[in-house]
Parts: C-alpha cells; sequence; structure tokens
C-alpha cells in the first residue's frame, strides 16, 4: 500500500487483516503465500449475507508482483467462494491499484462503481458466480 502512497487504513477498507486468522462464523478463507518462507500475498473471502462473499486484504509484496501469487491467491479465494455457495463476490480496491484492477477484470469481475472518502479514491467490483445449488 505505502507503495502507492497509500496509508495502511485499519478501521476501514483493511480491517479484515486485523482479525487474520481469528476463528469467525462469516470467514471462508483466510489465504497467505510464500516464497522461502517469508510472506509475499495474502487474501481473506468471507461470507456477505447468504449468497455474497466479500474479498478483503488482497496485497502482494511489491518485489513479486507479476510472478502469478496474487493470480493463485485470487483464484483459490474465487474457488472456496464457489464450494460454499456464493452466487456473487464482491471487492473494493483503490483507484491506484491498476494492475490489481486488471487482474480482477481477467478473472471475470467487473466494476460496479466508485467513491470517494476521506481523500481516498475507491473502485467496487463483481464477480458473478452463477446461481446457487
Amino acid at each position: 500500500m505505502r507503495g502507492f502512497g497509500i496509508a495502511p487504513d485499519p478501521l476501514n477498507i483493511d480491517r479484515d487483516l486485523a482479525t487474520f486468522g481469528d476463528q469467525a462464523p462469516h470467514k471462508l478463507v483466510e489465504l497467505v503465500a510464500e516464497l522461502d518462507g517469508e510472506v509475499i500475498g495474502s487474501i481473506l473471502a468471507s461470507k456477505k449475507d447468504l449468497h455474497t462473499a466479500k474479498i478483503t486484504g488482497f496485497y502482494v509484496a511489491e518485489d513479486v508482483r507479476g510472478a502469478g501469487a496474487g493470480r493463485r491467491l485470487l483464484s483459490y479465494a474465487i474457488e472456496a467462494c464457489k464450494r460454499e455457495g456464493c452466487a456473487q463476490i464482491l471487492l473494493t480496491t483503490h483507484v491506484h491499484m491498476q494492475a490489481a484492477m486488471r487482474l480482477y477484470e481477467q478473472a471475470g469481475f467487473t466494476q460496479t462503481g466508485s467513491e470517494s472518502e476521506d481523500g481516498n479514491d475507491y473502485v467496487h467490483f463483481s464477480l458473478a458466480l452463477g446461481p446457487v445449488s
């Protein structure tokens, strides 16, 4: 985040990272990617409601971006949401995260809106997973 000139915001968009690893019934999956024993990325997926999941805490270390770790983390999170019967996944990112937004679009997400809050500009995305079985 800091590499994009954005300070982490644990009270808003980054709040799920503060409870990473804690047990909670709404959490679907929490993943980390490692390289040589070092954490290089993370992603969290949780239930927003009965048929909707939300992805948060998606980060990849700057020095390994573009090597596929983010793509794999996102793919695993999407599959976990499918297994849990979710029909839709939502996520929000900073407007500065252009590479991440391209990755979301390549994975099938579509932009659903944008907003500014406390001096930060956000873009919202959604991925339809199909009918709930």
